[in-house]
């Protein structure tokens, strides 16, 4: 280093401007000769207290000249300048400093100036640093002085680096051409990139009023100038929301404004709408009538493009028993965070929330082992992965003691005071004052009040706010809402609110429909179809009991068909029945497994489809281990049977490849009629109606066509043999011939009856080899490929025609199973909200 500068001026030291998290627009001057930054308070200048930092992590050492150099100072996870790990670097004006995995701590280093002598000339990558904050809120201003072509992601190597976990490492590219506009591209993100609220899909032209939003950040582009609209500096407006069932109001006409950072909890009796209206504010079930604004944009018209940024803790916190807490918040780290982001990156995002939370201790305790309070952090901590800017949370208190309910309330108050919004429903007290707006709503969702808690107590005349709710019982809901209307406090806490957001739009019915969110590529979905599949394999395996229950329902029924038919195959007549048996059992196996596993977790689903989790892989995640499982049992039901002489075991392969697709399509029809129902006892309900059809239709107890039976060859007959006899005149009584009638009309149903195919696949199998098998099985089932007997054909020809039948029948049963699952995405997607 040297001692001065070089032309004899005094230059100024340089400062760092934070990037990231809550240091995002703090400024760190540099004004000592050493700064050190890292975890531990005592040594540290810079306090970060993110457990992958280091205690003492980096330095950075200005000389008089004012130049910086970083100096790594053996930290475990790195210190990166411009993506690059470094242990020394001279730092130049925009340099991007990263600290931590992947430097996910972040700061841009401002170089200082030469006393009295205006700012140089600034290099173009160093756009992040031309920030001017502008007067309206939540919002940053830059301007480019040339035309270019500027990158936008969470990458250091971009020209806009905006580092949140919803912006992808490449996100978008902006093409500038001067004051003539600026086309905007999408470069395959994962989350999307929005332009007025639908997605971008090619390049565009962007004008000056368009809104564009780039994972959790807002943009506004008018010639050179770029306007960031910060979405965690912007006011939740609400303007007469509306909403009815069967004609009768659940919330009237509601207008309310929260302001950036507040803590707000609405309150009131049960039933008045408080659900309702968070589901309006947070756009989960939008209003018909009225809007909801995030700053300027439309929240109901651009929710796809914003879900990222809000999140939503509901009131019963199901998750997945068997999951431990840090299992399960890295499943949810890997369905949420954009594919780009590293493993490592998403581990560091799960030790962040769990310190947050402070469920650190509790990382491989089981989500059912956990208090209520520990579950419900958990369930918040699942939320802000994603680095919300907005928080709702929906009776989050309710079945807590006192305890536990001040110490929730007071990280609710942290989360406020980190920057989130935070929005919640309560019937409870405890810290009501630490709110900074309480609303109160009265019976047919007519607000009552609105504003800080203190002023709630004088305006209600109380000392206690459980007082507030005995006055409100004592007065009409029409009255108790006109009065507030017309009172001061609704002109200073709502109406001047909502006036200054400049957003006066008048309610509105809600007729256009929010954009598509953004789709997953192939890889992206096989990525999360494969997340998925192991999450669910987990629970199955930690889930010991009824996973070893439907293991052995295969050994134990296979036992019980062998100690009700003898151990030895002695006739047709036995082989068919064990086969029908088989056909049946099969079915019952994949539905049997299938059918709650849907239902059982709707809730789940239906919270991890709001971040757009693709329904294809989540119901072919389920198919795939069920059709494990359903490997197995086949397999030990057919080693059984053949083991003890019921079934030919030479004929093992085949006859498990038949069993096991069949047990496939019961899979398949399994999942579709669970993810029709609303509740496992329907579901439950519903698994005899898939069984009785396989009895009835399968030709079995009663042939699918007519049959027509010599009864002195003890042989089949076919119809056109009958119809010669008849023709001829002969007696019946010389060569009789009993016709047995089929089902008629209804062989019409056994098209979609999977035990039909099945058994007739598996009698196909049988007849091979054994020609009295053949007779005996034919005489009391239909079995298309006995014509080829009847017909006269060779032994070769008779054989290819059997087989070509197996391969038929199979195909018929795979054909029906893929056919349902379709029909199962399309289920699901009937409880999506946008």
């Amino acid at each position: 280093m040297t001692n001065g500068p070089a032309n004899g001026t005094e230059r100024a030291r340089g400062r760092l401007i934070g990037e990231s998290g809550n240091f995002t627009g703090r400024t760190f001057p540099l004004d000592k000769e050493r700064i050190v930054a890292g975890r531990d308070p005592a040594a540290c200048d810079v306090v970060l207290p993110q457990p992958f930092i280091s205690k003492t992590h980096a330095a950075f050492e200005s000389d008089e000249s004012g130049r910086t150099t970083v100096l790594d100072l053996g930290s475990k996870f790195g210190t990166f300048v411009n993506g690059e790990r470094v242990t020394e670097r001279v730092l130049l004006g925009g340099d991007r400093i990263g600290l931590g995995p992947d430097g996910l701590v972040a700061f841009r280093y401002a170089a200082g100036q030469t006393a009295g002598t205006p700012s140089a000339d600034t290099s173009a990558a160093d756009i992040t640093t031309l920030v001017d904050r502008a007067e309206v809120e939540g919002t940053r201003t830059l301007h480019v002085e040339r035309s270019r072509e500027l990158r936008i992601g969470r990458a250091p190597d971009n020209d806009i680096v905006l580092n949140a976990a919803s912006v992808s490492r490449h996100h978008a590219k902006l093409a500038l051409d001067g004051s003539s506009g600026a086309t905007l591209l999408d470069v395959g993100s994962t989350n999307g990139t929005y332009v007025n609220g639908e997605l971008l899909r090619e390049p565009r032209r962007i004008e000056p009023d368009d809104l564009v939003f780039v994972g959790g950040f807002l943009f506004k582009v008018d010639g050179q100038t770029i306007r960031q609209i910060d979405l965690s500096e912007s006011r939740i407006c609400a303007i007469g929301l509306s909403k009815q069932i069967k004609g009768e109001p659940v919330i009237d006409d509601i207008s309310l404004a929260v302001l950036p950072g507040e803590f707000v909890g609405l309150m009131g009796p049960s039933g008045c709408g408080k659900s309702t209206l968070m589901d309006a504010l947070d756009g989960l079930q939008p209003a018909p009538v009225g809007s909801v604004f995030l700053g300027d944009l439309d929240l109901y018209r651009n929710f796809n493009s914003v879900r990222r940024s809000i999140g939503h803790v509901p009131q019963h916190d199901i998750l997945h028993d068997d999951l431990s807490v840090g299992r399960t918040l890295l499943y949810a780290a890997r369905l949420r965070l954009p594919e780009t982001a590293t493993p490592t990156a998403k581990r560091v995002a799960v030790a962040k929330v769990l310190e947050l939370v402070n469920l650190q201790h509790k990382v491989s305790t089981a989500f059912k082992n956990l208090s209520g309070g520990e579950q419900k952090r958990l369930s918040i901590a699942i939320e802000l992965l994603t680095e919300p800017n907005f928080l709702f949370l929906d009776e989050p208190t309710s079945p807590l003691d006192p305890e536990t309910t001040e110490d929730l309330m007071a990280r609710f108050r942290k989360l406020a005071d980190m920057g989130r919004t935070v929005v919640m429903i309560t019937h409870k007290f405890e810290m009501f004052s630490s709110m900074d707006s309480v609303g109160f709503l009265a019976k047919g969702g007519r607000l009552a009040f609105f504003g800080p808690p203190r002023a709630a107590l004088q305006y209600f005349g109380c000392t206690e706010p459980a007082d507030i709710f005995r006055r409100m019982h004592h007065e009409p809901p029409e009255k108790l809402a006109k009065r507030y209307q017309t009172s001061p406090q609704y002109q200073t806490y709502v109406q001047r609110r909502v006036r200054q957001s400049a957003l006066m739009h008048a309610p509105q019915n809600r007729t256009a429909a929010a954009a598509a969110p953004a789709k997953s590529s192939l890889f992206a979905q096989l990525k999360i179809w494969w997340t998925l599949t192991q999450r669910f394999a987990e629970i199955k395996l930690k889930d010991r009991r009824n996973t070893l229950l439907l293991l052995l329902q295969s050994p134990l029924v296979a036992f019980i068909l062998v100690k009700i038919s003898g151990t030895v195959a002695a006739d047709g007549k036995t082989v068919a029945k064990t086969m029908f048996i088989s056909a049946v059992i099969a079915v019952w196996f994949g539905a049997n497994n299938a059918i709650r596993e849907i239902v059982a977790e709707l809730p789940i689903y239906k919270r991890e489809r709001r971040f757009s989790l693709p329904i294809g892989p989540y119901v072919l995640s389920k198919f795939a281990v069920l059709s494990t499982i359903g490997a197995v049992q086949s397999f030990l039901f057919v080693f059984i049977v053949t083991k003890f002489g019921l079934l030919e075991a030479g004929d093992f392969s085949i006859l498990w490849t038949i069993l096991f697709v069949t047990t496939l399509g019961g899979i398949s029809m399994g999942l579709f009629f669970s993810a029709v129902v609303n509740s496992t006892e329907k579901a439950v309900s519903i698994l005899p109606l898939i069984l009785i059809p396989q009895l009835l239709l399968s030709g079995f107890l009663t042939p699918i066509g007519n049959v027509y039976v010599n009864l002195k060859a003890d042989k089949p007959a076919s119809a056109a043999a009958y119809d010669r006899y008849v023709e001829r005149g002969k007696p019946p009584d010389m060569e009789p011939i009993e016709k047995r009638d089929g089902l008629g009309a209804g062989q019409l149903l056994t098209t979609v009856v999977l035990a039909r195919w099945s058994l007739d696949a598996l009698l196909s199998v049988a007849s091979l080899d054994n020609e009295a098998t053949r007779d005996r099985v034919a005489e009391g089932v239909s079995v298309p490929a006995y014509a080829s007997v009847l017909n006269g054909e060779s032994a070769s020809a008779i054989e290819r025609a059997y087989k070509l039948g197996t391969v038929e029948d199979l195909a018929i049963i795979a054909a029906f199973s893929l056919a349902l699952l379709p029909l199962t995405m399309w289920s699901l997607k009937r409880h999506d909200v946008l």
